[in-house]
């Protein structure tokens, strides 16, 4: 099992890249004689949807992350739920997600680079790129733990390599 609390200190990622607030983790062996703590920014939904409508890179590599929802985004937007929504580009390398509602990229166009779950761990999220666009890039899954039969790639267009090297198809936390 694991704990998540979000508190008001900065993270700083090696690249420089900093968050405003801080995810502890706290995960305990079933046995409850084990304990670790892992720390990584906070991205709040609001500085996603934020960089989304710069229609900037969203590199979140290295965060805890909650909420990640495009039909979320169009509901606060009033976009209609078929009509795609322009990311420069999406990392997502070694991040924790904790959705309470699915992941959904759906009709998301990806405009540049490869898009990377690489090392990423899934507690109970499900996952959906319908009819997602990866414009210039492949789709990388390498290394993470993704929750079993909760996928959707119905009507995914990747222009490159899709990729789930060592990738464990299980239960979450």
């Amino acid at each position: 099992t694991f704990t998540a609390e979000i508190i008001d200190e900065e993270f700083i990622r090696e690249d420089g890249i900093r968050f405003p607030q801080s995810a502890v983790l706290t995960f305990v062996s079933p046995d409850g004689h084990h304990r670790e703590k892992k720390i990584l920014g906070y991205a709040h939904p609001d500085y996603i949807f934020r960089i989304i409508s710069e229609k900037k890179k969203l590199d979140l590599d290295h965060c805890y992350i909650d909420v990640l929802s495009l039909s979320t985004y169009r509901e606060l937007h009033k976009i209609d739920r078929k009509t795609y929504i322009t990311i420069a580009g999406l990392s997502l390398r070694n991040c924790f997600f904790d959705n309470k509602f699915p992941i959904d990229l759906s009709y998301a166009e990806i405009t540049a680079g490869t898009v990377s779950f690489e090392n990423s761990f899934f507690a109970k999220s499900t996952i959906s790129m319908h009819a997602a666009r990866i414009k210039q890039g492949g789709l990388i899954f390498s290394n993470a733990h993704l929750p079993a039969g909760n996928l959707d790639f119905t009507n995914l267009s990747v222009t490159d390599t899709v990729e789930f090297k060592n990738t464990v198809f299980g239960r979450g936390l």
